[in-house]
């Protein structure tokens, strides 16, 4: 994973980097999956599949990171991995996340509360993406 953490008071920070809108969506879902916790030796034994509309990358990810959030919060499922089968549409995009559901062995990292909106960037031109996570 291409990742880094920076403080923000109250928040983690996270940069990831891509070169395409698709590697940027892919390596900050699973830098914001990874800094929940991990149990490994897990397999991907649980598939979501959801059309996410939205009118930019940054809203688009922010909607993918709620749905990362709400997986783990409400269903008890760490979605690790995440592909678009038809690529990344303008306006409403097909999501296939694969995950596990949480046991007693999970290793917790972060309790997420909330993406926020503060620093979102999603710049393929530049190379790299920023998110805030309330904590």
């Amino acid at each position: 994973m291409k990742y880094e953490i920076f403080d923000h008071t109250g928040d983690i920070g996270i940069r990831f980097y891509g070169k395409t809108l698709e590697d940027l969506i892919i390596e900050g879902f699973r830098a914001v999956s990874s800094l929940m916790g991990s149990q490994p030796g897990r397999k991907h034994e649980i598939i979501a599949r959801e059309d996410v509309k939205s009118s930019n990358p940054e809203a688009f990810f922010y909607d993918l990171i709620l749905r990362l959030i709400y997986h783990f919060e409400v269903n008890s499922v760490h979605m690790t991995s995440i592909e678009f089968p038809k690529g990344i549409g303008k306006k409403s995009t097909e999501v296939v996340m694969h995950g596990y559901r949480i046991n007693g062995r999970f290793a917790y990292k972060h309790v997420f509360k909330s993406p926020t909106f503060h620093m979102l960037e999603i710049s393929p031109e530049k190379g790299y993406g920023t998110i805030v996570i309330d904590i």
